[in-house]
């Protein structure tokens, strides 16, 4: 991650390979949480950075046989880093000087996404447009699944007031970010110990504020934004 520059978020690794597939592997530890998907499917999630080489056996359930070529996809992400001891200098997250290989053999065409959500990719979103003139898809139109995907609504205030604290809830979600009107405003996971985000009122105004929530896993179906916390 830190060889591309980037310092937080998160980073891809794509590659691709023919059937007959038994394994696929890295060969040395991969740095905080993982996801592996299978032709866009999640197959397997490291929720703590693996300490020893990462090996998943490819069953063909995985797999569509209609396909020549199948993509394999590690989502690694920046959990956070230590700021004390000797760790400091020399924390790497992603895969470093590390190979990735399918049935043992070494992958050499692996392409690297860099997600990093800073505050100028967030805000690239609002240029975006719905399908079919943009990437934007209507939500009874989206066809749900455990996989990444990043979802935007509007929250409207009234003109007449002037906006408070408030807290988001977001039933249902698994594991993600919220931002609004393009503020990072934190992670959420399902397995707390918070339920909700705290959301100043200045980050807020009347009328419209978009939120954007980039979900990992299982999204929920609506966000709720209550006047109190919920802590555990």
């Amino acid at each position: 991650m830190e060889a591309l520059g980037q310092n937080f978020g998160f980073i891809l690794y794509r590659v691709e390979g023919k059937l007959p597939l038994q394994n696929y592997s890295i060969d040395d530890p991969v740095n905080d949480r993982s996801v592996l998907y299978i032709d866009g499917a999640e197959v397997a999630i490291n929720n703590e950075p693996l300490e020893e080489p990462f090996v998943y056996n490819i069953s063909s359930s995985n797999l569509d046989h209609s396909k020549e070529q199948h993509s394999f996809d590690l989502l690694v992400e920046n959990q956070g880093r230590v700021n004390f001891g000797i760790f400091m200098q020399t924390q790497r997250k992603g895969l470093h000087n590390s190979e990735i290989k399918l049935d043992g053999r070494p992958v050499a065409n692996i392409t690297t996404y860099s997600l990093e959500l800073n505050s100028s990719f967030v805000d690239s979103l609002q240029q975006l447009k719905v399908a079919p003139e943009g990437p934007w898809i209507q939500v009874e139109n989206f066809k749900h699944q455990n996989a990444p995907a990043m979802y935007s609504a509007l929250l409207y205030l009234s003109l007449h007031e002037e906006p408070g604290d408030t807290f988001v809830e977001l039933p249902g979600w698994t594991k993600g970010n919220v931002f609004v009107n393009g503020f990072n405003l934190g992670r959420y996971w399902e397995i707390g110990p918070l339920k909700t985000l705290y959301l100043p009122g200045p980050l807020l105004r009347r009328g419209n504020n978009r939120v954007d929530v980039f979900e990992l896993h299982r999204a929920g179906k609506e966000l709720h934004f209550i006047d109190h916390p919920k802590l555990f």
